[in-house]
This record gives structure tokens, C-alpha cells and sequence, in this order.
């Protein structure tokens, strides 16, 4: 099983890819978003494409994109994606590293972190709670024999912009209310 460190090594060449999508979202979530939210790239290293050497220290950077409601925290997003539908594994759906859920429990926030899955070729993108890859509908998968495992939903069960966005108006106040209590 690869390490972090060694899963950035790998990956290194893709960094710009990934955090163009990154760039997409966090631009596309501002221009979109209601009155009172903004994104803000706040994830270690989101946005960048140089090497970071460590890991995150904080809730906000262990997720790409934080979103805020009257400036206080309330949802956390983590963008992913593929460039063209032919990279996507068709019978498993579309994957977020199961590390990614794990570290939203361990924060406290599996409830209010979404996946995005960004699909270059059709500027496409998805939204997915991430508490749904930790339930039954969720598929363990490993995309690489020496890579942890992914966790992966079938594209019906990823919601499109519109359906994020009700969330958000509905949740969002709440949860920043919450996370307002709860952080330090």
C-alpha cells in the first residue's frame, strides 16, 4: 500500500489538472452561489501546483474548497474528477478516495462534506454527499493494486447543481451555526 508521500510522488503530474478543476469550481461556485455564501480554496495545497511538504494540520485544509454563510464554515467540499467519460470505471461509477471519509468523520463533519466530480471533456460536474460512501450503496474498489482503496457511486446517485444548491440554502445556515458551537 502506497504512502501519502508516495501517492503525491505519483500524482505530481496530474497536480495541474486537478487543481484547474479546483480553480473551475471554486470560480463557478462564487459566480452561482446565493446571497450570503462564498467558496473560499482553503484545502492544503488546493489551487497550487507545487509540492506541499506535509500534511494538513486543520479542518479547513483538509478539504479543497470551504464554503462559508456570513463568514462562518459550513460545508467542505473535495473535487475530483476524470477528462473524459472513457476514464471513469464504468461499472463501478465515480470514486472519492475512502481516506476522504474517513478523515470527514474524524472532524466531525460527514454530514456536511460533498464530493464534486468534474468531468473535463463535457464540463460537467457532480455533487455527492460524502456520508453516502459510507453506506451500502457505495462500492469499495481499488483503482491501482498498490493504492488504498476508493469508495464509488453509480453516476444516477450524484446530483446535479440545482440539488446541491437546495441543500446548501436549506443546511447551510444550520450547519454553520453548528460548527460554529462546536469548533474552538
Amino acid at each position: 500500500m502506497l504512502s501519502p508521500e508516495e501517492l503525491k510522488q505519483r500524482y505530481m503530474q496530474q497536480w495541474e489538472r486537478g487543481n484547474r478543476r479546483e480553480r473551475l469550481i471554486y470560480l463557478l461556485l462564487n459566480t452561482l452561489l446565493p446571497d450570503g455564501f462564498r467558496a473560499e480554496l482553503t484545502g492544503l495545497g488546493a489551487g497550487e501546483n507545487r509540492y506541499i511538504d506535509r500534511s494538513y494540520g486543520s479542518l479547513e485544509e483538509a478539504f479543497d474548497i470551504t464554503l462559508y454563510y456570513h463568514g462562518k464554515p459550513c460545508c467542505f467540499l473535495d473535487v475530483t474528477g476524470v477528462k473524459s467519460p472513457r476514464d471513469a470505471k464504468p461499472n463501478i461509477g465515480y470514486c472519492i478516495g475512502e481516506w476522504k471519509i474517513e478523515k470527514a468523520k474524524k472532524y466531525g463533519v460527514i454530514h456536511q462534506t460533498w464530493a464534486v466530480f468534474v468531468i473535463d471533456d463535457e464540463l460537467a460536474f457532480l455533487f455527492a454527499p460524502v456520508k453516502k460512501f459510507d453506506t451500502v450503496l457505495a462500492k469499495k474498489a481499488y483503482l491501482y493494486k498498490d493504492e488504498r482503496p476508493v469508495k464509488c457511486l453509480p453516476r444516477a446517485r450524484w446530483l446535479r447543481w440545482n440539488r446541491f444548491k437546495q441543500w446548501l440554502i436549506q443546511y447551510g445556515p444550520v450547519y454553520a451555526k453548528l460548527l460554529q458551537q462546536t469548533t474552538p
